[in-house]
């Protein structure tokens, strides 16, 4: 450092010094005080271990302020974060009583000597107030060979110099950043005549494991590392193949076979070193967050995984979803069909995550091989949250058919056909079905596990009836025994001998999307609707009290309701429509 004062008489000092892979200098510096700091000045000269004189794009300078403890020297400490070393206004510590701040920063070397005088203004005093710089806080001034830097930054092995600052030689007199200790007047400062000068240690490098869905972590190093891209440099405890390794920005992340819910892992690492070829500290636990996990057998698809996550969406999400593989036509297939993605090539999954929600939907498909293996289904969903149930329910039409399963207190089951599945995430709910005395054309807005004659049993308090239910089948009537569930959005006929209601009809809540055949159909809402689009003419409605049918017209003022039944005629191709809310 220099000043500009008409009185320095100071004559330049000239140091030499070998230095093994680190810098060679030769220095003079010198500097005014008072009111601002002007560093630099074109009297000292930087070169390199080889000899090559630092240039703009091989040299930055750094002055540091000592502003709690001591300098935090490199080979003994290294930041989390490597560029903050040469940021200016970092503020650097150590957590034991050791605080830096990195006052300023410069790339202005020519021909070897630091010009930075000459090239930006003065470091001002109200600068340095506000970057936090105490007054009458130690100078010190580091050069860094960035040849030696790893991706923009100091790392493990980069070189470089540090030197105290002290005012006209007395290496009593220690420089300092501002205060009373200096009046106005031009003061010399100029280097110690002792340069320290040494590499980095070598430290060791850390990870950070971040589980990221049920097949994939991303891995943090701690610094620049190689071999973190090889699968084999890494294994997992419980044994889980590791499937790939990739580098993605400054991380990296690992695809994994499918994960246990809830399971706690150990992530060992071997050849993956940092630059001082250190190798990196493991092992390192991870625990697999909160999700459900299906396992399929004779099938392409070994495993599925879907769930809830905080900050997910509907469509397709990479990294957190994933695509279902094609086909093979040897086996049996199953994926999740979403149809609410962007882009339909994302629409069959192996993995999808929804946001959370009170009820959360998935359909999934499962094809069965020509062979006709059955597919056995096994499952995990012990982390469902408390009060929410989660119902395994087949779709035909896209009307729920046969008893759902429950899957919290089922562990599997068995395909042996094509079948479409809805499985249900939700809330618990109840339903009530209130009849008069003699024929009721009714509907449950529920999917419940409970039987016919469970709903009607003395427990419910429900009236006595006459026979079985009735639902229509698309062309005839079929009777609905006593050991099967009412279904969630049929219409169902039931002779009734005395007025009362069923009540308390446990289950979860169906989503009232059906379709309409061609013809007529007999269904239920599960909430209050209007008359869909596609329907030709009224719907039709039993009314018990009188015991005759009653239309119900587009444009009327009266909605369609659940705990109904209703007939509606499709004429032309069937449509999906939705008599939810």
């Amino acid at each position: 450092m220099r000043t500009r004062s008409r009185h320095s008489t100071q004559t330049p000092t000239v140091l030499s010094i070998s230095l093994t892979k680190t810098l060679l200098m030769v220095l003079s510096v010198a500097t005014s005080l008072h009111a601002a700091i002007d560093w630099g000045g074109g009297a000292s000269t930087y070169l390199s271990a080889d000899g090559a004189a630092l240039s703009s794009d091989t040299g930055t300078a750094t002055l540091i302020a000592v502003t709690a403890g001591d300098l935090l020297d490199t080979p003994d400490y290294f930041p989390a974060d490597p560029a903050s070393l040469v940021t200016a206004g970092s503020a650097i510590a150590d957590g034991a009583g050791n605080s830096n701040i990195v006052v300023a920063v410069s790339r202005a070397f020519a021909s070897g000597y630091l010009m930075n005088s000459l090239v930006k203004p003065d470091l001002i005093q109200a600068d340095m107030e506000g970057m936090g710089v105490p007054e009458n806080a130690a100078l010190f001034l580091r050069v860094w060979d960035t040849d030696t830097f790893v991706a923009g930054a100091p790392a493990a092995t980069s070189a470089f110099v540090t030197h105290q600052l002290f005012v006209d030689g007395n290496t009593d007199v220690p420089a300092v950043t501002y205060g009373d200790e200096f009046p106005d007047t031009p003061t010399e400062i100029f280097g110690d005549a002792t340069i320290a000068s040494h590499q980095c240690a070598a430290l060791p490098v850390t990870a950070t494991v971040t589980w990221l869905s049920p097949k994939l972590l991303g891995i943090a190093f701690s610094q620049p590392v190689t071999g973190a891209d090889v699968p084999g440099n890494y294994t997992i405890s419980p044994t889980l193949d590791i499937i790939s390794a990739d580098a993605v920005g400054e991380g990296y992340r690992l695809h994994t076979a499918g994960q246990t819910p809830g399971q706690s892992y150990q992530l060992t690492i071997t050849g993956v070193t940092g630059a001082g070829s250190n190798g990196a500290s493991s092992p390192v636990q991870f625990q697999a967050e909160a999700f459900f996990g299906m396992s399929l057998t004779n099938c392409d698809v070994p495993y599925i995984a879907f769930g809830e996550r905080a900050g997910a969406g509907v469509d397709y999400e990479a990294g957190l979803d994933e695509v279902a593989p094609a086909p093979t036509g040897t086996a049996a297939y199953a994926c999740i069909l979403n149809a609410s993605v962007s882009n339909p090539e994302h629409s069959n999954l192996t993995m999808d995550f929804r946001p959370e929600a009170t009820t959360t939907r998935w359909r999934l498909w499962v094809d069965v091989a020509e062979s006709r293996n059955p597919v056995e289904l096994s499952w995990d969903v012990s982390w469902a949250a408390r009060g929410r149930e989660v119902y395994l329910q087949r779709i035909v039409g896209e009307l729920p058919t046969g008893a759902p399963i429950d899957m919290k207190t089922t562990a599997g089951t068995t395909v042996t056909e094509d079948a479409e599945f809805e499985i249900a995430y939700s809330v618990a709910d109840s339903a009530s079905l209130p009849l008069l005395d003699g024929w009721n054309l009714v509907g449950i807005p529920v999917m419940t596990l409970e039987t016919v004659e469970e709903l009607f049993g003395e427990r419910n308090g429900a009236p006595d009836r006459d026979g079985l239910l009735w639902y229509w089948q698309g062309a005839v009537y079929d009777a609905l025994s006593d050991s099967q569930p009412m279904n969630a959005e049929r219409g169902y006929w039931v002779f009734a001998l005395a007025s009362g209601s069923v009540t308390d009809i446990a289950g979860v809540p169906a989503d009232g999307v059906v379709m309409l055949l061609t013809g007529w159909n007999l269904l239920s809402p599960t909430a209050a609707c209007s008359l869909p689009d596609g329907v030709m003419g009224p719907a039709w409605y039993w009314h018990a009290a009188s015991q005759t049918y009653r239309p119900i017209h587009t444009g009327d003022q009266t909605d369609l309701q659940p705990g109904m039944g209703y007939w509606l005629f499709r004429q032309g191709e069937p449509v999906v429509v939705d008599l939810g809310d």
